[in-house]
């Protein structure tokens, strides 16, 4: 594979790879034709190091050359990218299924309802936080019951690693909510005990999908909606039945 003035050879590609891994630029699964897809789209450089590797840098631009992504922002905290329409939001996820574009610790904020027209193609190994500014998303469509979608992991986004905030959807197929499997989000697991008890409260215990902690379909959610529950259940028992202390 030839960029510019040198080749790459797929043992130098393998290095990149562990490379973005390393430094953390993006989240899930690295493949090489999304490096290359990056290079191509001027999200990062190449260059050797002391001991002759090529290795990718983070010296590209992250604004996408395509300006349909985004309605405005600079993608930073204080001026985050703006998404208006159903064919910015589309393309914003068909870019990050295809490798072009780098969400972590990028800030993305929703200023419209968007009513979705066919299939959606979630956004993938989301690494950014979206606020979608109390907006709704409607006509979200992916699969029917007829002819299911084959997707591992589908939703609005297929992988959520950092943040995603203030969200409303409406008119979900094919299934709708009555359906869904699993929730998304919750209580940190950093703010309970071992028995989820909640630390800043002795007492309070929290199980279930009440917590920020969902499997895949196939048993694994019940599974730990009942084991979370017994051991939370099972400390209770034990907290109460503890002589208290007289004032």
């Amino acid at each position: 594979m030839t960029l510019d003035y040198i080749t790459l050879t797929p043992e130098e590609l393998a290095k990149g790879q562990a490379y973005f891994k390393s430094e953390s630029l993006l989240t899930g699964d690295i493949t090489l034709d999304s490096l290359l897809s990056m290079t191509e789209n001027g999200w990062c450089t190449w260059e050797r190091n002391a001991d002759g590797a090529l290795l990718p840098t983070a010296g590209g631009s992250v604004t996408p050359e395509e300006p349909d992504y985004f309605a405005g922002g600079d993608g930073s905290v204080g001026d985050p990218y703006q998404i208006a329409t159903e064919a910015q939001l589309r393309a914003f996820a068909e870019a990050t299924q295809a490798g072009k574009l780098v969400t972590t610790n990028v800030y993305f904020v929703l200023t419209a309802d968007i009513a979705l027209n066919g299939e959606w193609t979630p956004v993938h190994s989301f690494g950014g936080t979206f606020d979608g500014g109390d907006h709704t998303v409607s006509g979200m469509t992916i699969g029917t019951a007829e002819a299911p979608s084959t997707l591992v992991s589908a939703g609005f986004f297929d992988v959520l690693a950092n943040t995603a905030k203030h969200w409303l959807f409406e008119d979900l197929t094919p299934c709708g909510w009555k359906q869904a499997q699993t929730t998304g989000g919750g209580l940190s697991l950093t703010e309970l005990e071992p028995s989820f008890q909640f630390k800043g409260c002795p007492g309070l215990y929290f199980v279930g999908e009440t917590l920020d902690c969902a499997g895949m379909c196939g048993g694994f959610n019940l599974h730990w909606a009942f084991g979370s529950g017994i051991t939370a259940g099972r400390d209770a028992v034990r907290t109460l039945r503890r002589p208290h202390k007289k004032r």
